[in-house]
């Protein structure tokens, strides 16, 4: 019974932290591109991955956020920032309940999984 409870807990955290990230895109949906050098940054190197122009052994840094941010590009399409918000959205929206089963898989203990994964969100 106390699997259930906890992990019930871990997903209400998960949509939590899903529901916080989306209302901040919501409330600021679009920032002046001129004012962020990452969101060009990432970009290019993103559409790079797409146009097939550099490979992922070419990489900058970080190799699997550019990868990711690609991906979701090319499936939601639209205007690439409004485009790369939503991926990470999706990405982060996952990390809560990721960080609970490698804490609970290594530590075999429910409550540091659920203290590892309110130390993420908080």
């Amino acid at each position: 019974m106390r699997t259930r409870w906890v992990n019930l807990l871990v997903l209400l955290l998960a949509l939590i932290h899903s529901a916080t990230l989306s209302s901040q895109f919501l409330r600021y949906p679009v920032l002046p591109r001129t004012l962020s050098g990452d969101y060009i940054s990432h970009l290019t190197q993103s559409q790079a991955f797409l146009d097939g122009s550099e490979s992922v052994f070419q990489a900058v840094y970080p190799p699997l956020t550019h990868l990711l941010l690609a991906a979701g590009l090319l499936i939601l399409g639209g205007e690439p920032l409004i485009a790369m918000q939503r991926t990470m959205v999706v990405v982060a929206s996952l990390a809560p309940p990721l960080f609970y089963l490698v804490a609970y898989r290594v530590f075999r203990s429910r409550t540091l999984g659920v203290t590892v994964v309110l130390v993420y969100m908080f």
